[in-house]
């Protein structure tokens, strides 16, 4: 048929194969030069078999991970109130509580101030600094509470922004590298979404599953490049951004393996420990 043909000429083309088609009594025909004829088999063929393989292990996927249960809104205008609230506490104490609970090395591992990692997530330098990790984190918590659960999921977010935090503690002590914000949180957020695509990628075999794992890999990436860089003018923690997108994918790595272990076995997700 038409589409047979088209979808053959364009595996030939794609292989550099010469060819050409017409139209013929009862469809269409491809002709390729006879000494290709063997090549060209041999390629429509191999095309043919990753296709039948594709769509056998399409229908052996396991289902999507199930709708999350509850609205996430509650949690996430709580923790808004929490990040403003620290903000308006910071600003009338002045620079103290900034300097108090922001990611130092040298106080974490001289002084023993363990909670810094995690206090550093919730000061801010500044209104806009406050309002750009509120808005962009909102809308990612919305899909990491879907993904994950609207319990855990905050759970997987702080613990893999404490450690992107202490990460780059350990990374630059003993210089007193600090750093305050929301925002290694934020791009943990972002690792964690990313590995959750990964796991639930189609379950095809060779380079079709490498290329599905690119994709949430892809745009991970990219909005790590886009919004985790800065510029040149704006004080940027790049080094915070990174640890957060990589301990976020660190951290969802099992749970989401664990959710789509359930899924293949029929248990409920929502029994399982980790939703």
């Amino acid at each position: 048929d038409r589409g047979r043909a088209r979808e053959w000429s364009t595996v030939l083309l794609a292989k550099g194969v010469p060819h050409l088609t017409s139209e013929v009594e009862g469809g269409v025909a491809v002709f390729v030069p006879a000494d290709q004829e063997d090549l060209a088999l041999g390629q429509l063929a191999a095309y043919d078999r990753d296709e039948r393989q594709a769509r056998e292990e399409a229908g052996r996927a396991p289902a999507p991970p199930p709708p999350m249960t509850g609205s996430p809104w509650p949690g996430l205008v709580v923790a808004a109130a929490v990040l403003a609230a620290v903000h308006g506490w910071r600003v009338t104490r002045g620079e103290g509580l900034a300097r108090s609970w922001a990611r130092d090395g040298v106080e974490i591992f001289e002084q023993g101030e363990w909670w810094r990692p995690m206090t550093a997530l919730l000061v801010h330098a500044d209104l806009a600094h406050l309002l750009g990790n509120i808005a962009f984190g909102v809308l990612l918590m919305w899909f990491v509470l879907h993904a994950y659960g609207r319990r855990l999921g905050w759970l997987w977010v702080l613990t893999a922004g404490t450690l992107g935090n202490l990460a780059v503690a350990a990374v630059f002590y003993p210089e007193r590298f600090g750093g305050v914000g929301a925002s290694t949180a934020v791009f943990a957020a972002v690792g964690l979404l990313v590995v959750h695509g990964m796991v639930w990628s189609p379950g095809t075999s060779g380079m079709r599953r490498h290329r599905t794992w690119l994709v949430p890999l892809g745009g991970g990436l990219a909005l790590l490049g886009i919004f985790g860089s800065g510029g040149e003018d704006l004080n940027v923690d790049l080094a915070a951004h990174l640890a957060g997108f990589g301990a976020g994918m660190v951290v969802g790595a099992g749970p989401s393996w664990w959710q789509r272990w359930c899924r293949v076995r029929d248990r409920p997700v929502a029994a399982a420990p980790i939703s």
